[in-house]
């Protein structure tokens, strides 16, 4: 189920780009490392890829998407219709196009994604994550990715001092990020939700 354009904007932004993104950009690295559980609509790589294009840090994008939406959900989004997306207009078809192939794509040049239409268990860590967000759908409705060995396999792919985002901030959640390493915290979370975790390897 993909919720309202705006409804999706302003949690992506909330959760994943001004808690996820900003504080790994204000460090001000030459690159970034950037892991996406559950690429969907596309819509954190698109601002992601907006936010890149204003600083000095390239970022290279990984995205898992076991299963790439079906053309007419796609077709049926119209994020052009958001005022701050109009600028990615041509950037949505580019990346649902190339979503099951595993191509990389550029989309300008400080942002590179590729696409796996693999699962988190089946992916092989090819790099040292600075930033991972967590944006599969909820524990209740895939509790299989939501598992200690997903996180303890992110969190030993991480440097030290990277940050895990997610919209979810239920308690069983929480204890197994703890339990893996990180040093979680609580923060409040997009409209309609009351909070959102963040996660550090520490």
């Amino acid at each position: 189920h993909y919720h309202s354009i705006h409804g999706a904007y302003t949690e992506s932004r909330h959760v994943f780009i001004n808690n996820g993104l900003e504080k790994k950009l204000a460090e001000q690295k030459e690159k970034i490392f950037l892991l996406e559980v559950g690429f969907g609509t596309g819509l954190n790589a698109i601002l992601t890829a907006l936010e890149s294009e204003k600083s000095k840090t390239k970022i290279y994008y990984v995205a898992l998407e076991p299963y790439p939406l079906p053309e007419k959900i796609i077709s049926s989004l119209q994020f052009q219709t958001s005022e701050p997306l109009k600028r990615a207009e041509e950037w949505f078809p580019l990346l649902h196009a190339k979503a099951s192939i595993g191509d990389i794509i550029q989309l300008h040049p400080k942002f590179e994604i590729m696409i796996a239409q693999e699962t988190l268990e089946e992916f092989p860590m090819l790099f040292q994550w600075d930033l991972v967000y967590f944006d599969a759908f909820g524990p209740q409705v895939q509790p299989e990715i939501w598992s200690k060995e997903n996180f303890e396999k992110i969190y030993n792919g991480m440097r030290e001092n990277g940050l895990l985002v997610t919209y979810c901030a239920k308690g069983e959640v929480r204890r197994i990020l703890q339990s893996v390493g990180f040093a979680v915290e609580r923060l409040p979370g997009p409209p309609g939700k009351r909070h959102m975790l963040r996660a550090t390897k520490v």
